[in-house]
């Protein structure tokens, strides 16, 4: 059945599977979706080929409405719903399903399971299998705890009369265990208790490796990572919330400090009790590698700090936006996670002390921490905005990554003579949006790097020269960053601006059939020739 999955988004045969054939495996007790949003959207490519729904017989709409009739509209994010709602096929339960959704989210769990019937509620629960590997309840807003149990609980369970006046006592439950569920996502699931949340996955899924909680302002994250501790085999978390309204109020005051003048000594964060709780209790957090803290204000040097502590195996970090810690509290979690290859922290006070402990090979705390640099095992190294930063640190952290895969500068004080610097081949991703990089520089980065997938250059006016007090015309100094992006492997994004015209694109004709997007922003002038060019 996983397998019919796969047919239904990526064979071109699959219109042609016969209505008694899908219906047979929409109604199979193993059938193994991720979330019911998409079993919905794998039916409405079956409606959709060969335009099956035009001129239907009376049999055939009956078809097509049953057919539907097997989805769990109450299951489905409303933004999907209103999405489709003028598909065909599919508009005739869009304005009931999203009035249940809609009366769902203004339910309580309290209120739900009193209104339900004796019979199993089978349009509440989520689809789970003994094959189920993902499950996806991301941007639910009417999934509840009362929706969360009755998904886990065994058939046998409802066939006591009194089912709803025990599904009350969580700890009594008979929860089943998904041994194969390996990755879990409840991003924007608002009104889902997180506390019952942790605990039913700790009992239903113990092989849980990745947790996706974003988008939920009602999670601490210290109540979470102690929630987490029974997990012995999770390896990420993803805590991401929106930091829009976070980067405009708080970036812009936190950089007005001059230097470093309100950074802490590193000294004064090795001391202190640990806010998470004893290591001891925490013990198993050690087996998490991704963490992702992007916009978590709240987050403070202690909290960092404890952290870095409990989670000491971290090879991937994310702090973006997180405006309260400072550049020493940054830098004592350098030295800590000694196994950091990618680094996320834009909009940070990611500053000297943070460069000088990716580059030291002597440990900058009172802990005793592993003697090699970190800077040359870097792959992802994201630091807009992160500007007080001086030239000659750079310097020295660029010259260090030679195995840099993906490299953001937007928003920073990065020159010709830095970039110019970086020795890598391996770059992927480059970002130097907003930043007085020239045409001379870029060019001689891409041209060493040919695997180059992504750049973004909007916003860089000396692109228009090869370097300062040139005489190269502006055609010609922008022509060689275009030569050197045709000659490689493939460039799938494209977002750029000052001297890119449709010439530039003329140049990029060799790459351009692999663009899978681009960007054209201010100081470009593209035409209608372009655009037919593009298409």
């Amino acid at each position: 059945l996983r397998l019919l999955q796969m047919l239904i988004k990526h064979d071109k045969y699959f219109g042609n599977v016969p209505y008694e054939l899908l219906m047979c495996c929409i109604k199979h007790p193993h059938l193994t979706v991720h979330s019911e949003m998409h079993l919905a959207d794998a039916l409405l490519v079956w409606l959709d080929a060969d335009e099956r729904t035009f001129n239907l017989s009376e049999s055939g709409q009956d078809n097509v409405i049953n057919l539907m009739e097997q989805v769990r509209f109450s299951l489905l994010p409303l933004w999907f719903i209103a999405g489709r709602s003028k598909s065909h096929g599919f508009s005739k339960f869009a304005d009931q399903s999203i009035e249940l959704v809609i009366k769902l989210t203004k339910t309580s769990s309290a209120c739900l399971v009193d209104s339900l019937r004796d019979d199993p509620p089978a349009d509440l629960r989520v689809r789970l299998t003994e094959y189920t590997e993902r499950l996806d309840l991301s941007g639910c807003p009417q999934l509840n705890q009362a929706i969360l149990l009755l998904s886990l609980l065994p058939n046998s369970y409802f066939e006591n009369p009194m089912w709803r006046k025990s599904l009350k006592s969580f700890i009594t439950l008979p929860v089943l265990s998904f041994e194969t569920v390996k990755e879990v996502d409840i991003s924007k699931c608002q009104r889902l208790d997180y506390n019952v949340a942790i605990k039913c996955f700790s009992k239903s899924f113990p092989s849980l490796r990745k947790l996706r909680a974003a988008y939920l302002l009602n999670i601490k994250v210290s109540t979470m990572l102690q929630l987490l501790h029974d997990f012995r085999q999770l390896a990420e978390v993803d805590l991401t919330v929106d930091i829009v309204p976070i980067i405009l109020d708080q970036a812009s005051v936190f950089y007005s400090s001059p230097g470093l003048a309100q950074t802490p000594p590193i000294s004064s964060l090795t001391a202190g009790r640990n806010t998470f709780g004893s290591c001891q209790d925490l013990r198993s957090l050690s087996n998490i590698t991704r963490l992702t803290l992007e916009g978590r204000s709240e987050i403070c040097d202690t909290d960092l700090r404890s952290i870095s502590r409990l989670c000491d195996s971290l090879c991937y970090l994310n702090i973006k936006g997180c405006a309260l810690l400072s550049d020493a509290c940054i830098a004592y979690v350098i030295q800590r996670c000694k196994n950091l290859s990618s680094l996320v922290v834009c909009y940070t006070s990611f500053s000297e002390n943070s460069v000088l402990a990716l580059c030291a090979s002597i440990s900058m705390t009172n802990e005793h921490v592993d003697t090699n640099s970190l800077a040359p095992n870097l792959q992802i190294l994201h630091m807009s905005k992160c500007e007080g930063i001086s030239e000659s640190s750079l310097i020295n952290l660029i010259s260090r990554t030679q195995k840099m895969k993906s490299l953001c500068l937007r928003d920073t004080k990065v020159s010709d003579s830095v970039l110019c610097e970086f020795s890598g081949s391996s770059l992927e991703v480059l970002d130097i949006s907003n930043t007085t990089i020239s045409s001379m520089a870029l060019a001689r980065v891409i041209s060493k790097n040919h695997n180059l997938k992504r750049l973004k250059a909007k916003g860089c006016k000396n692109l228009l020269q090869s370097q300062i007090d040139d005489d190269l015309s502006p055609l010609l100094s922008c022509q060689e960053v275009l030569n050197c992006l045709s000659k490689g492997n493939g460039l799938e994004e494209l977002e750029i601006g000052w001297g890119f015209s449709y010439f530039s694109l003329e140049s990029l004709r060799p790459a351009v059939s692999c663009l899978r997007a681009i960007s054209v922003g201010l100081g470009a002038s593209l035409g209608e020739d372009a655009l037919k060019l593009l298409a």
